[in-house]
């Protein structure tokens, strides 16, 4: 399992568990969302996901990727707009809290990190979720002409 795998596996789970979600349709995408052009376009994708890994970080005991998920959805509530961002983040969050190892497969180490910043570029709203998954390590499987043998 690459962090590729991870991230596309992650998005199929949350493909699933969104069509319980009681707003709209919302739209996941493994990687990056794709670019907009126009405002127009740009409102019929959000809400829209990202899941994409991060980084990877290796030590002698385990392997994980760090994962993101970025959330965006278009508001023009001037009072309230934030609260739906607010909503799908949290409805995510719980959705892979409560179904962890995500798929049977993909099991999310302790701790979650879920972040809206400050400025936003109204009326749309950004946020996202960190958290890392564990990868499966190589074998150690040293050949000596790997490492400097004969």
């Amino acid at each position: 399992m690459t962090p590729l795998d991870c991230a596309r596996g992650i998005a199929t789970f949350l493909k699933e568990v969104c069509k319980e979600y009681d707003e709209k349709i919302v739209n996941i995408y493994p990687g990056f969302l794709p670019k907009q052009n126009v405002a127009a376009e740009l409102r019929q994708m959000c809400p829209a996901i990202a899941v994409r890994p991060d980084h990877v970080t290796d030590d002698k005991e385990n392997s994980t990727v760090g994962i993101v998920i970025y959330i965006s959805v278009i508001d023009k509530d001037k009072s309230y707009s934030g609260d739906t961002l607010y909503h799908l983040m949290e409805f995510i969050r719980m959705k892979l809290l409560d179904s962890n190892p995500i798929a049977d497969r993909f099991l999310i180490a302790n701790g979650m990190k879920s972040t809206i910043t400050d400025e936003q570029p109204f009326p749309l709203w950004l946020g996202y979720i960190e958290f890392d998954v564990y990868l499966p390590q190589p074998k150690n499987n040293k050949n000596a002409k790997l490492i400097g043998g004969f």
